[in-house]
């Protein structure tokens, strides 16, 4: 009876044990396929992080460009002022030795 006994507290124990192995293993299975999940998230996490990369890198060149641009025309813009003020200042001369010389000879206002 004792013999008998111990081998049913020893089956017992070893239906406990595989119950609970049987636990640990499909919890181990839950963990694997969240471990997967997670990896296939962190993949396309990867690859949408590279395409913003890209996509800051294409507006940083097309900003630099931009500058580039508008600098370039600021230049042309302020030498086209500087060479109109020349011009005008230029004119202003002409017109004032014109005026002087209308002055000096009075035959000339005439025609």
């Amino acid at each position: 009876e004792y013999a008998e006994s111990e081998k049913s507290k020893s089956r017992t124990e070893i239906d406990s044990l595989r119950m609970e192995l049987d636990h640990v293993s499909q919890d181990k299975r839950k963990v694997l396929q969240q471990y997967a999940e997670l990896f296939t998230e962190c993949d396309q996490l990867k690859l949408k992080v590279g395409s913003m990369q890209r996509t800051i890198q294409t507006l940083e060149a097309e900003k630099e460009a931009t500058e580039n641009e508008k600098s370039q025309w600021l230049e042309e813009y302020m030498q086209a002022i500087e060479n109109l003020s020349v011009e005008k200042f230029d004119l202003e001369q002409k017109l004032s030795k014109l005026e002087e010389n209308t002055r000096m000879d009075p035959y000339r206002r005439a025609y």
